[in-house]
C-alpha cells in the first residue's frame, strides 16, 4: 500500500462544475462504463465504483421519470 501511495502522490485537481455537462447514453449496441475510485488514507484502503449502461437503460430511466418515479434501482438481464 505504501508503494501505491508513493506512485500516486496527491495532485491538486481543478474540477469544473459546468451545468452544461450531463450524461449521454452510448450509441445503440455500445456500452458506456463510468467509474470512480477513492483512497482512504486513514483506513489504508481503497474503493472502486463502476456503472455500466447501454442505450436501453437510458430509455427505461426516462420512462420511469415520466411516471414520476425518481428513486429507483436499475437492473438488467441483457445477454448482449
Amino acid at each position: 500500500m505504501e508503494e501505491f501511495h508513493d506512485v500516486h502522490k496527491k495532485v491538486p485537481r481543478v474540477v469544473d462544475h459546468s451545468e452544461d455537462i450531463c450524461w449521454k447514453p452510448p450509441d445503440y449496441g455500445l456500452y458506456k462504463i463510468n467509474f470512480d475510485g477513492a483512497l482512504f488514507a486513514d483506513q489504508a484502503s481503497a474503493g472502486l465504483a463502476v456503472v455500466i449502461r447501454d442505450s436501453a437503460t437510458s430509455r427505461a430511466i426516462s420512462f420511469a421519470k415520466e411516471l414520476n418515479i425518481h428513486q429507483m434501482v436499475v437492473e438488467g438481464d441483457s445477454l448482449q
